[in-house]
C-alpha cells in the first residue's frame, strides 16, 4: 500500500495523518497503513501517550480492478466473517496474535 503523509506539530502534540492511494473497506488495509505511519515516525524509547486512528471519505462501495478480485474477495470474506463472530461473541472473541501479551507462568 502506499500513501502520502502529512505531519504538524501543535502545543497538543505531534500530529502524523496519511491517505491511501486506494479506496479501501478492509481494517488491515486501515491498520496496515497505522502500523506503517507509527513505525516510520516513532523513536525507540520515545514514550506515546496517545495514538488514534480515524477514517474519512467513506463512500457506499467501491468498484476494484478486475486483476485484484481474487485476493481481495478472500479478505472481504475472512473481514466478513470476523464480523460476524464479533457481533455473535463480543468483540474480544477474536485478536491479532501481535496485540496480546504472553501470560506469566
Amino acid at each position: 500500500e502506499s500513501f502520502h503523509r502529512n505531519q504538524c506539530c501543535s502545543a497538543l502534540g505531534h500530529h502524523q495523518w496519511n491517505t491511501l492511494s486506494a479506496p479501501t473497506q478492509l481494517g488491515d488495509d486501515v491498520f496496515g497503513a497505522a502500523e506503517k505511519l507509527f513505525r516510520a515516525t516513532w523513536k525507540r524509547g520515545e514514550l506515546v501517550r496517545l495514538l488514534g486512528v480515524g477514517v474519512s471519505g467513506l463512500s457506499a462501495g467501491v468498484q476494484f480492478g478486475l486483476f485484484d478480485e481474487g485476493v481481495r474477495d478472500e479478505k472481504l470474506q475472512l473481514a466478513r466473517t470476523l464480523d460476524q463472530l464479533k457481533e455473535q461473541y463480543g468483540t474480544d472473541v477474536v485478536k491479532r496474535a501481535s496485540l496480546t501479551r504472553k501470560k506469566k507462568s
